[in-house]
This record gives C-alpha cells, structure tokens and sequence, in this order.
C-alpha cells in the first residue's frame, strides 16, 4: 500500500496520523495494494479547487477525487484527497475536536467518498457520519 503525502502549507500537519490513518481503512477494506494521494493546502487553494469542481466559491475541509471518476489508468490508484488544514483547524472546537482528531475524521471521510459514498442528502451525509464514527471508534483511529 502507498500513500502519497504532500504538505503544501507552511504548518506543520501530522504527517504519521495521515498515514498511519489511511492505512487502517486501506487494511480494513482490504485494499492494501491502493494508492492514495493525499495533499494538504490552505484556504486559497481550497477555494479555488472548491469553485471549480464544485461551483462553491469558498473553502471546505476535503475534496475528493476518486480515479474510477477520471481517466486514470492505473488499477491501484484509489485516488486523491485534497485536505484544508486552516479549515480544520477552524472547525474542530465546532465540533468538540483537537485538530488532530478532526484531520482523522475529515481523512475517514474523504476516503470514502473514494469508495464510492455520497453526502449529497441529509440521509447520504447522516449514513457517512455514522459510519465514518464507527470506522474511527473500530480502528482505533
């Protein structure tokens, strides 16, 4: 299994969580020999990443590219997640959380939005909610 980590911001993000992370859920589903990418920016970029894929002109905490939606050719890759760390620094005490704890959340998310989950409804988004928790409470995460 490899994961890509790419710190594009000048904070330091806890790199071995993200990793460490991804391989639980990669290890659970057992799909070990993926890759994911996996790439940490601001606001700036997120916003920018955010109007054009998704015509919402601010930040938000990840996006997701799954490769079976683009033209990817190699197998193995699962895809990328693209991770705003100032937006999770901002939203975790919304929710109770240290960052840390938050990245650990927004990662399970966005991993599986990559398997193929949705939010677009409030019932899509409770279903990933609750799964998301039970996966980080199963895995230790």
């Amino acid at each position: 299994m490899s994961i890509d980590f790419s710190n594009r911001t000048r904070t330091t993000v806890d790199r071995k969580l993200a990793v460490a992370t991804l391989d639980k859920l990669l290890a659970h589903y057992r799909l070990s020999g993926q890759h994911i990418s996996v790439v940490v920016v601001g606001d700036r970029a997120m916003r920018t990443l955010n109007n054009r894929f998704r015509h919402k002109d601010r930040p938000t905490d990840v996006l997701s590219f799954a490769s079976r939606d683009t033209a990817a050719v190699d197998p193995l890759d699962l895809g990328e997640l693209i991770i705003d760390w100032q937006q999770i620094i901002r939203q975790a005490p919304r929710f109770g959380q240290r960052p840390k704890r938050e990245l650990v959340y927004i990662l399970t998310h966005g991993f599986l939005h990559l398997l193929g989950y949705d939010d677009k409804s409030s019932a899509e988004a409770e279903a990933m909610k609750v799964l998301g928790e039970k996966l980080i409470s199963r895995l230790k995460l």
